[in-house]
């Protein structure tokens, strides 16, 4: 392979890094803004109802359960398979779902829930492909937001999660655009070397 093709695969790999460290960068201030829209949400005082809805947002509601839990099918926590309870909540005219929390069995139980609704805001997360649609009749559930919505007559696109606290979001964006800015240097440095050769 000549040194010409070998300036020019170099000068098209700087560019190629240099893009992905630009995305890293990019996806950095993203991140950078969701945690800290996480956490003045959540320092908010707690709603009381099922108004002005933000995610992360504290929630202390009244209100009434009216099933016995559904199951979230199977998720794995700690390297162990198990599922989420999910209850629906009635508070005033309005119907929300809550997790109440992740356990090794998935067999049908009787629970007693708190009587108050407590916990955080999360939107539902849309399924991957290839996720199965869920069924009225079955106590397994997908926790998708178009079956969900159809299934409970929601009307809004939350549910509550029983935990104290956010979610800790990795942020290691910093790191990998750093990584592909100086593979973009170091690739620019070869192009330029081979081509300034090539020319000597």
């Amino acid at each position: 392979m000549g040194s010409l093709n070998v300036h020019i695969i170099a000068f098209l790999f700087a560019i190629i890094t240099g893009v992905l460290g630009g995305w890293q960068i990019h996806r950095l201030a993203w991140k950078v803004d969701l945690i800290s829209q996480m956490q003045n949400n959540y320092h908010l005082p707690p709603l009381t109802e099922l108004k002005k809805l933000d995610e992360f947002r504290r929630v202390n509601l009244a209100g009434k359960w009216i099933h016995q839990p559904l199951f979230l099918q199977y998720k794995i926590h700690k390297g162990e398979i198990g599922c989420h309870l999910i209850l629906p909540f009635q508070t005033n005219n309005d119907l929300i779902l809550i997790n109440l929390g992740w356990q090794k069995s998935c067999k049908k139980i009787e629970i007693r829930p708190p009587k108050m609704a407590q916990g955080i805001l999360r939107k539902f997360l849309n399924s991957p492909e290839g996720t199965p649609s869920n069924k009225p009749s079955s106590e397994y559930y997908y926790l998708n937001e178009t079956d969900m919505k159809n299934i409970f007559n929601l009307t809004s696109n939350y549910y509550i999660d029983t935990i104290n606290q956010i979610p800790i979001l990795p942020n290691n964006h910093l790191i990998y655009a750093l990584t592909w800015i100086i593979l973009s240097f170091l690739f620019i440095s070869i192009s330029l070397f081979l081509f300034f050769h090539k020319r000597a």
